[in-house]
């Protein structure tokens, strides 16, 4: 293992339960001479089910325990933090301070110290030989990686996603810590232009180290296209209030002359509302809400069903993987214009509408992919694929930036 490098990649809870999905992706591409330890900073007491990683990459969760009882000593702890305070100046000169955020704002400083110290004890000697400490999120374990970066001198990099970048994203209001964690950070690496541009506006004493890297997905060949039957949508994200997927509904409400199956990928907070807008469908549109499915049985789907248009009318996105995926299948996307969606969406893989576009809007869009000369449409999946084939593939993304952490 001497030539093996060291690097320690804290996530949220991957590899359990079913959320930060896209990481798979990330160590399927991995370089052979890195050593992976995956430590997960937010398991409670129930890890749910561990995710198949690929061999010699290890998993230790590094905080686990009971919240309720962790976060009020973390928080008290705070109070006598410098960063805190800072932040707590921050707050008031945005005109953002609330009571009842002091709490857990401490919470989070309080969680980044934690997360530091439990790193130190366990791994104090891999970080004095040079380990790279890489945050996926840039929240608390970036904040925690900074602090180490400034105590032992080892590198530490971070990804930044959209609701980790973007004020009024967050359950935070504004995400804590942002400037503080930057200064001992030796790179930030935001997942899309539009969101390094905006980071590097805030920041700009910190603008030459806030990057982008594109994620990737990985390649399962284009899916099938052809054949009789309905024309085929598909959504896929969770039916939370950002994703707005009732909207979709509520377009094909208005269309009523050509057979339509529409398939839902996804569950979340908003299916009651979304299961009423599907009771307004007319006889020739059939929808499928297929409830939450593990990764592989995404993609599995897109790999054994046609899928003839893929649509996201989010009201707010960072980079997202969902049309990544349908692009890497041909799969032509009709999506809003919003965080860096747009970067995805180019030339003839698809089109961009307003973040506030009417139904009647979407309703005419979807119409005229049904109705248009299969020639025309052939042209828009070969455009889907070789798009994703020059910006997000993952095996050549991952390399490139694996290479970048561990220059």
């Amino acid at each position: 293992t001497d030539q093996k490098r060291r690097v320690f990649l804290l996530t949220n809870k991957f590899p359990y339960g079913i959320v930060e999905t896209f990481i798979e992706a990330e160590l399927s591409s991995l370089p052979e001479d890195v050593e992976l330890t995956i430590l997960p900073t937010q398991i409670r007491s129930s890890r749910g089910e561990h995710r198949q990683v690929p061999d010699g990459v290890r998993t230790e969760v590094l905080l686990e325990g009971n919240a309720r009882l962790l976060y009020p000593l973390l928080s008290l702890r705070m109070l006598f933090s410098k960063a805190f305070w800072r932040e707590v100046g921050r707050r008031r000169r945005m005109g953002i301070l609330k009571a009842s955020d002091l709490y857990h704002v401490a919470g989070f400083f309080g969680r980044a110290a934690e997360i530091a110290r439990t790193l130190e004890k366990k791994h104090g000697r891999e970080l004095e030989e040079g380990a790279v400490l890489y945050s996926y999120w840039f929240t608390t374990a970036a904040f925690a990686a900074s602090m180490l970066h400034e105590k032992y001198g080892v590198k530490a990099v971070s990804r930044a996603h959209g609701t980790d970048v973007y004020d009024g994203r967050c359950v935070y209001g504004s995400m804590p810590g942002q400037g503080d964690a930057l200064k001992g950070l030796d790179a930030l690496y935001v997942c899309s232009e539009n969101g390094m541009r905006y980071l590097q506006r805030k920041y700009p004493e910190a603008a030459d180290r806030i990057g982008c890297a594109y994620l990737g997905s990985v390649d399962y060949g284009p899916g099938p296209e052809g054949g009789d039957g309905p024309f085929v949508l598909c959504s896929c994200s969770r039916l939370i209030p950002l994703k707005r997927v009732h909207r979709i509904a509520e377009a094909l409400q208005r269309i009523q002359d050509v057979p339509i199956c529409w398939v839902h990928m996804g569950d979340g907070g908003e299916r009651a509302g979304v299961e009423e807008a599907v009771k307004g469908l007319p006889a020739n549109v059939q929808a499928i809400l297929l409830g939450d499915l593990a990764h592989d049985d995404v993609m599995a789907y897109y790999r054994e069903h046609r899928v003839d248009l893929f649509v996201n009318v989010s009201e707010s996105e960072g980079l997202p993987v969902s049309i990544m995926e349908a692009l890497s299948f041909g799969i032509p996307v009709l999506a809003t214009d919003v965080g860096g969606t747009g970067e995805i969406v180019g030339g003839e893989a698809g089109e961009l509408m307003p973040r506030d576009f009417e139904p009647e809007e979407l309703a005419r869009r979807i119409e005229s992919y049904v109705r248009m000369d299969p020639a025309a449409y052939r042209e828009k999946r070969r455009a889907a694929r070789q798009r994703w084939e020059a910006h997000f593939w993952a095996a050549e993304n991952y390399k490139k930036f694996y290479e970048e952490i561990l220059r």
